[in-house]
């Protein structure tokens, strides 16, 4: 498995190399939210390197932030999306056993309306480096934040 990640981590690193930087910048977002242990500033330093090696100007850096913004948050819904209906095989077959049910579950998503403080919360925690990506868009699959709030959340806090 190790040596599966290095491959996909090594592809990354070169792909800025012979792929336009944009499509290298969102698929190598993509790709680094789906697949996991791939360290995050790792893709984005490998294309911005590579477009200062090729005298790119800052305003063409932001665009390759907000493309590997995108992908990072298209990797992320496809991750929300396998969380929501996980949720609903796992707690409908195991939920007492786990002592929850899906009511509460959903319930617990419920408190979440969609409005500013959300998009603030979920912004902040997609902003911060330190915050893992991936168990965030698991959790907010599973208690099914609002969709509108959770992409446009993710794509900000993402994009910054």
């Amino acid at each position: 498995m190790r040596g599966f990640l290095e491959g996909i981590e090594e592809a990354l690193k070169n792909s800025a190399g012979y792929l336009p930087l944009e499509i290298s910048s969102f698929l190598g977002g993509l790709i680094e939210e789906v697949v996991a242990p791939i360290p995050s500033p790792f893709v984005m330093a490998a294309v911005g390197s590579a477009a200062f090696a090729q005298s790119k100007g800052f305003i063409f850096l932001v665009g390759l932030a907000f493309l590997g913004s995108v992908g990072k948050t298209l990797g992320s819904w496809v991750i929300y999306a396998i969380a929501d209906k996980l949720e609903d095989v796992v707690v409908g077959k195991f939920g007492r056993f786990l002592g929850v049910s899906h009511q509460e579950v959903e319930g617990i998503g419920k408190h979440f309306k969609g409005g500013w403080k959300d998009d603030l919360i979920l912004f902040s925690l997609r902003a911060l480096p330190i915050v893992p990506s991936s168990p965030v868009s698991v959790v907010c699959g599973i208690i099914k934040i609002n969709l509108r709030t959770y992409l446009v959340s993710t794509l900000a806090g993402n994009f910054i």
